[in-house]
């Protein structure tokens, strides 16, 4: 089960009402009744950023208005468009609003409008509709590896931001 940790290995920062709510999902999967928290079980979207912590191979294309990730999980797509802020006045989703822009050698990905009903990981991490997204994704060893850090603003859920860093190695053969 993919559980989000801090870069530095720590549980998130989360929030009391936050804390109760991940403790009882937390228990309810030992009990083997995540279907009972987590949509995703019910065919309802995984939703965004957690489709791409799960393992499952992801393809990455730009043109010049957009970034466009495909994941194989349901073959969920992510649209970030290159725009300097997020348009007003959108409907929350389960996959959010991205915009993007190149800062040097690193993409960085930033969502909002998120809805509340997805989770950040299968143990049941919640996020409120005022969560924010940010990622930086930078290739290291010669294109070898990807590294993501995705940084978490949500001043319902926690008590402060945070990150976590994710490394996916390229798959052999993939350009």
């Amino acid at each position: 089960v993919t559980t989000l940790r801090t870069s530095d290995g720590k549980a998130p920062p989360l929030l009391p009402v936050a804390r109760k709510l991940h403790d009882e999902r937390i228990a309810l999967m030992k009990a083997g009744r995540s279907h009972e928290y987590d949509a995703s079980k019910r065919c309802q979207p995984k939703g965004d950023p957690r489709t791409g912590y799960e393992g499952q191979l992801f393809d990455i294309v730009q043109n010049k208005e957009a970034i466009f990730i495909g994941h194989t999980w349901n073959r969920m797509v992510r649209f970030a468009y290159a725009r300097e802020k997020h348009l007003a006045g959108r409907v929350p989703s389960y996959y959010g609003n991205w915009i993007s822009r190149w800062d040097d050698d690193t993409l960085v990905l930033d969502g909002t409008g998120f809805n509340d009903t997805t989770l950040l990981d299968a143990a049941g991490l919640p996020h409120s509709s005022e969560l924010r997204v940010v990622q930086r994704l930078t290739m290291r060893d010669a294109g070898r590896q990807m590294d993501i850090h995705t940084t978490f603003e949500d001043a319902k859920t926690f008590t402060h931001p945070w990150t976590a860093l994710h490394h996916y190695p390229r798959v052999p053969g993939a350009s």
